[in-house]
């Protein structure tokens, strides 16, 4: 499911990515898991050269995937319950495979406050959905 709220010109005050890391992860089996491509998806060695010509060696392995390009809101919440519903983040065995894969889950949220009048809203439900899977939630707040 697409959610596409509104179309604006300038930066999104809001978004989230889920991931997933950690030395022993394999990108493939967390797309075949979720049945989603993700917008990062790398093992620890992978080799990637950056823009200045330099090859760097990823120091550890990173499958995430970002709610920036479906929902446009300002807010947390609908990102969350994206993210959650997209990905189907409740279902019972995820805490069992990211233990299995020795690996850790986080929501990393963008939020943007430029006046510092902004309070992250982040739902009860949320809270308690990462909690059972041990899962972290970070905001990066920018002012």
């Amino acid at each position: 499911m697409t959610i596409h709220i509104e179309d604006r010109d300038y930066p999104p005050l809001a978004y989230i990515s889920f991931s997933i890391s950690g030395e022993t992860l394999e990108p493939e089996f967390w797309t075949s898991y979720f049945n989603t491509t993700p917008k990062i998806g790398y093992k620890k060695g992978d080799k990637f050269t950056t823009s200045s010509n330099r090859t760097i060696v990823r120091p550890t392995g990173v499958w995430s995937f970002s709610s920036e390009p479906f929902v446009k809101r300002d807010l947390l919440t609908p990102h969350f319950y994206y993210l959650i519903e997209k990905l189907n983040l409740t279902r019972h065995d995820l805490k069992v495979k990211l233990n299995e894969q020795n690996v850790r889950a986080r929501f990393f949220c963008y939020w943007r406050n430029e006046n510092g009048d902004r309070i992250p809203d982040i739902p009860g439900s949320v809270k308690i959905l990462a909690d059972n899977i041990n899962c972290e939630i970070d905001i990066d707040e920018y002012r």
